[in-house]
């Protein structure tokens, strides 16, 4: 569970341009509501809202959006870095953007937190990087060739030890048999009343953890998929998951780990990291291997 009193030791010290923002000291952090970078950000919400404004304040509202001032300070650092590499990456300097983010009025402390940080940016052989990020992995990260088909050596798996530290961390859905036959009939076009054995109805391949999905099909019936597709369709939060057929009850029963696809850096892990002494580059350098860290400026 998050701690939401984990930052009461911290101070916010509202400033004027005379003080430097980017050097907190013995649990001190300084907020400087004029200062802006001189970039600005375009991103678009997951509800389609618009948005433009200097770098500071769209990465405060997405931060606070993201994780909240109940993280400790290190993850929230993390996060302003993680999602500024995002947004830039995905177009985010141009009004085309095509950055999706959720947006929320910032707290002081989150304000405070990502002026700190503001500008701190991840490349990969001098790229920016795709800076994905979900809430709870699953005691690893996953590798994006099998969510999304495509080899990026930055998201690769890790451990995410402290992943079981949060709230919803693992859940068990139940589909009856009548319930998984009607949806990959509809889905797919796939009759799995015509295979008797209801223990191959679903069949999963797993990565070498033992936690994400690889690839599924139905019965055998169905090509082999990615279980990015499929996952949220079952009800599931993440694609890491198990499941097994109760015969007597006629039900499948999922056993499901995380929330989120599970690449790059876990929000949970995160804040288990920074509560255990690791600071934000050491926390964004164990989810994104390999990668550098610069200052992006104008």
């Amino acid at each position: 569970m998050l701690d939401t009193g984990i930052n009461q030791h911290i101070q916010v010290i509202t400033v004027d341009g005379d003080t430097d923002i980017t050097a907190p000291q013995d649990n001190v952090y300084y907020y400087d509501p004029n200062f802006k970078t001189g970039i600005t950000l375009y991103v678009t919400t997951p509800r389609d809202n618009y948005y433009s404004g200097d770098a500071v304040d769209i990465v405060s509202q997405i931060v606070e959006a993201e994780m909240g001032d109940i993280y400790a300070v290190e993850a929230l650092k993390a996060q302003a870095v993680a999602a500024f590499t995002y947004v830039v990456y995905h177009g985010g300097l141009k009004p085309d953007s095509k950055a999706i983010a959720p947006m929320k009025d910032a707290s002081l402390l989150v304000k405070a937190v990502t002026q700190s940080v503001i500008g701190e940016i991840m490349y990969y052989n001098n790229e920016p990087i795709n800076a994905v990020y979900s809430a709870i992995h699953a005691d690893y990260s996953a590798d994006a060739e099998h969510i999304w088909g495509s080899k990026i050596p930055y998201l690769i798996p890790v451990p995410s030890p402290y992943d079981y530290e949060g709230a919803n961390y693992k859940q068990t859905v139940v589909k009856t048999e009548a319930e998984i036959a009607a949806y990959v009939k509809r889905k797919h076009n796939v009759d799995l009343y015509s295979v008797d054995d209801r223990n191959s109805w679903i069949k999963l391949t797993h990565d070498e953890n033992d936690r994400f999905v690889k690839s599924l099909n139905y019965g055998g019936l169905t090509k082999n998929m990615r279980a990015d597709g499929e996952y949220h369709s079952l009800g599931l939060r993440s694609p890491a998951f198990h499941v097994q057929y109760n015969s007597e009850k006629k039900e499948f029963i999922f056993t499901n780990i995380g929330w989120g696809h599970g690449c790059g850096m876990s929000q949970v892990g995160a804040n288990g990291y920074a509560k255990r002494g690791w600071n934000y580059k050491q926390i964004l350098a164990h989810y994104y291997p390999g990668i550098t860290f610069y200052k992006y400026t104008i």
